[in-house]
């Protein structure tokens, strides 16, 4: 009403001053009209009913707003970064030149094609880099041969995975069992090969002798590696390298048949460990001090394996002139009622090894069946010896 109102005065004050015919004055007006009417509807004179207000809209759900990458995406993801990892593991590299003490940059050298690319860890001049600005083999390689193993680790997402398959099979989950890796594979040792000098006396001449050999050990760290290459008797100077045991792709196609979830950087131990307990449907997590113990004897063995596992590659990892001392220690876990590995008495105690069997006792701890996964069978005449020698010191 306030513009019909207001167009009716213009006009009135027109036909005054100017004697403008009615018909023109007409038109005039709805024109006038026309033009208010636009103005309020393009935010112009607001109107004089305010609008009701709109109710605020609640803010978007995080995980609406970032969808999950499908299982598809996943696990193409997943194996195309596998392969990858593979040919960095397998294929033959050299490093030419490393650059500063803090080994940021290499040049390397990929021998199948004799091409040589500047390499760090973020970047590589190779054409595979270049198009999906990813991690290559290159940089893959560089990273495992400069001990960034950890950098490389892609962690597999916790969602969409269940404790049984399609099949109905119970599935080990890794994460259960280790978290974080110190090497290429989740071990509490990796072997390296030592070069070093063997010094001795010839037999032929009488005269010393040094000559180069090599030998494999497990170990820690570089520095370990040496220790235990100096054990054998090697002295300096020494070639250290870190030796990686790459899973087979029938390992790898077992995993992925069984829907088995597994860490990138798994050596072939690992992946084993995984597959025994898939087998075995056994998800018991193996106690600290089992690793502990094969660590001090240099065994090395997988966080994913077994207890029972763990002890039989313990026992078989001991020298058979131990093996004694072995026995009487399992003889007396059984009988104080520890777990093998966690008596007050340390298994290389030297009361142990003062136990001597007969001959033919010896015979048979040297081929005990399945030692780890059964008791020791106590009426056998060698495990008696053992109980006897052990009631003779007063270990019970």
């Amino acid at each position: 009403m306030a513009v019909v109102f207001t167009v009716l005065m213009v006009m009135a004050g027109i036909y005054a001053l100017f004697k403008w015919p009615i018909p023109t004055l007409a038109v005039l007006g709805v024109l006038i009209v026309i033009g208010k009417s636009g103005e309020n509807k393009n935010g112009g004179t607001a109107p004089t009913t305010a609008p009701p207000s709109a109710k605020p809209k609640a803010p978007s759900s995080p995980i609406k707003s970032q969808a999950q990458p499908t299982a598809a995406v996943r696990r193409c993801e997943g194996r195309d970064y596998e392969a990858r990892l593979l040919r960095a593991r397998t294929e033959s590299f050299k490093i030419i030149t490393m650059q500063g003490e803090a080994k940021a940059a290499a040049d390397i050298l990929s021998k199948a094609s004799g091409n040589v690319y500047h390499v760090t860890m973020t970047s590589c001049e190779c054409e595979d880099f270049k198009k999906g600005h990813t991690p290559c083999k290159h940089m893959i390689y560089f990273a495992l041969h400069t001990g960034r193993y950890a950098q490389m680790e892609r962690p597999i997402p916790r969602y969409g995975y269940s404790r049984t398959n399609r099949e109905g099979k119970t599935v080990p989950i890794y994460w259960d069992y280790a978290s974080q890796p110190t090497g290429v594979g989740y071990t509490n040792l990796y072997p390296y090969s030592v070069t070093g000098k063997l010094e001795g006396v010839s037999e032929k001449t009488g005269k010393p002798t040094s000559r180069k050999k090599t030998v494999t050990v497990n170990a820690i760290s570089d520095t370990d590696a040496v220790a235990a290459a100096q054990e054998l008797g090697l002295v300096p100077p020494f070639k250290v390298e870190i030796m990686d045991i790459v899973p087979s792709e029938g390992q790898y196609g077992y995993l992925h048949g069984a829907e088995i979830p597994y860490p990138y950087l798994a050596n072939a131990a690992d992946v084993g460990a995984l597959l025994t307990r898939y087998e075995d449907e056994n998800d018991h997590q193996c106690p600290r001090y089992l690793f502990n113990m094969a660590t001090k004897y240099r065994v090395r063995v997988s966080h994913f394996q077994e207890p029972e596992s763990v002890i039989t590659c313990i026992w078989d990892g001991v020298p058979d002139e131990r093996k004694p001392a072995m026995f009487c220690y399992a003889v007396y876990c059984q009988e104080t009622g520890h777990p093998f590995g966690h008596a007050p008495i340390e298994s290389d105690a030297p009361e142990f090894a003062g136990f001597v069997p007969t001959k033919k006792q010896l015979e048979y701890i040297l081929h005990i069946p399945e030692f780890g996964w059964s008791k020791l069978n106590k009426r056998t005449a060698t495990y008696q010896s053992a109980w006897h020698y052990l009631v003779a010191r007063n270990f019970f």
